[in-house]
C-alpha cells in the first residue's frame, strides 16, 4: 500500500510542479498501469484489489454517500461517509475472496482512518531518509510500526467479535462484474 501511495503521490508532485491539474480518478489509472507495468501479476493480489477499490469507492461515491446522510458540516459523519463509500466499493471484492463481511468495519475504519495518513506519510519519509542513507529512517519507521500496531490492535479487537462477522458465500467474477 505504501507503494501504491508513493506513485499516486508522485504523480500529484509532477502534477504541481508542472503546473497542472491533480486529478485522483486518472492519477489512480496512471498508478494501476505504472505498478501492473512493473508487476503484472500485481493485480491478482487481494491487497492490490482492495487498494484500489477503496480508493475508486472514496473518490466515485464519498459525495454522493455524504449527501446521503446528510453530513452537512459534521467532521463525523463526513468521516463515517469515507468509510462507507470504501466499503461499498471493498464489499464485493471481500466476498469475492472470503466469502464473508464484518458487521464490525465501517467502526474498525472509522477509528483507525486518522491513523493511516500518519503511517503512510511516515512510512514514506523512512523510506526516502533510507533511500538517503540518513539515520532518521529508523526513527521514522518506528513510529509508523508504532502506529501500525495500533490499527492492528483495533482490527483484532473487532475481528475477534464471532458475531460480528456475516458469512455469505464467495461471489463469482460475475456477480462481481454485475454490482460494479
Amino acid at each position: 500500500p505504501v507503494t501504491r501511495a508513493t506513485v499516486v503521490a508522485l504523480l500529484a508532485a509532477a502534477a504541481y510542479l508542472l503546473g497542472r491539474d491533480f486529478d485522483l480518478l486518472p492519477a489512480t489509472g496512471a498508478a494501476v498501469i505504472i505498478l501492473v507495468w512493473n508487476d503484472p501479476g500485481a493485480a491478482a493480489g487481494v491487497s492490490f484489489q482492495l487498494c484500489f477499490a477503496a480508493a475508486m469507492g472514496i473518490a466515485l461515491l464519498h459525495r454522493p454517500v455524504r449527501a446521503l446522510m446528510g453530513a452537512g458540516r459534521s467532521k463525523a459523519l463526513d468521516l463515517l461517509a469515507v468509510t462507507a463509500a470504501a466499503q461499498l466499493a471493498v464489499g464485493p471484492i471481500i466476498l469475492h475472496h472470503f466469502g464473508e463481511v464484518s458487521l464490525l468495519a465501517p467502526l474498525s475504519n472509522l477509528l483507525v482512518l486518522p491513523l493511516v495518513p500518519a503511517v503512510m506519510g511516515l512510512s514514506m519519509l523512512s523510506s526516502l531518509f533510507g533511500t538517503a542513507g540518513l539515520p532518521l529512517a529508523g526513527a521514522f519507521m518506528r513510529a509508523a510500526a508504532f502506529l501500525s500496531r495500533g490499527i492492528l490492535t483495533v482490527a483484532r479487537t473487532l475481528a475477534s467479535q464471532g458475531w460480528a462477522t456475516l458469512r455469505i458465500f464467495p461471489l463469482s467474477p460475475l456477480w462481481l462484474a454485475a454490482y460494479y
